[in-house]
């Protein structure tokens, strides 16, 4: 992967436009709010399930389940749905940003546990959510890869229109 021009990423598959920070930064923000929705109702789903039982087994099912499945329900659904695009498995602030994540060895999209542990360190590992975004604008190539990109051998690029 070299760079002829600040901005651009050279991969096997083509010459790609780098993600803009504003353009990760909507994407994020977007995935937040779903995440966020899907979170409340699965809270609400559990404690609805719980007082309809006076089992505490029961309960704790209800409430296991629900909130599981409001942790996952919409990392599931954005990849089912999205699933079937020529860009592959992704979020719906990222496509939504025009935005998808490529693996710098082949230049294909990374797949859903590859971006699950990406995720992963961008959020927990490397400082953060937002020290990734100082981060990425520090890279020297003009790549904008931060850490968890580059521990992951990933890259962030636009869709190609």
């Amino acid at each position: 992967m070299t760079n002829a021009a600040r901005g651009v990423v050279h991969l096997p598959t083509g010459t790609f436009a780098v993600a803009t920070p504003g353009q990760r930064i909507r994407a994020r923000s977007v995935d937040v709010v779903c995440k966020v929705v899907s979170q409340l109702c699965g809270v609400a789903t559990g404690a609805a399930g719980a007082a309809l039982s006076a089992e505490p087994l029961t309960q704790m099912l209800c409430w296991g389940t629900s909130l599981w499945m409001g942790f996952v329900g919409y990392d599931l659904l954005a990849m089912r749905i999205t699933g079937r695009r020529a860009w592959g498995k992704t979020s719906f602030g990222r496509q939504l940003a025009g935005i998808v994540v490529l693996d710098v060895r082949t230049g294909q999209p990374v797949n859903a546990v590859r971006q699950r542990i990406r995720d992963f360190f961008g959020n927990f590992v490397t400082g953060g959510v937002f020290w990734s975004y100082v981060q990425a604008r520090r890279d020297p190539h003009g790549t904008m890869r931060a850490w968890h990109d580059r521990i992951c051998g990933t890259c962030v690029v636009q869709v190609p229109r």
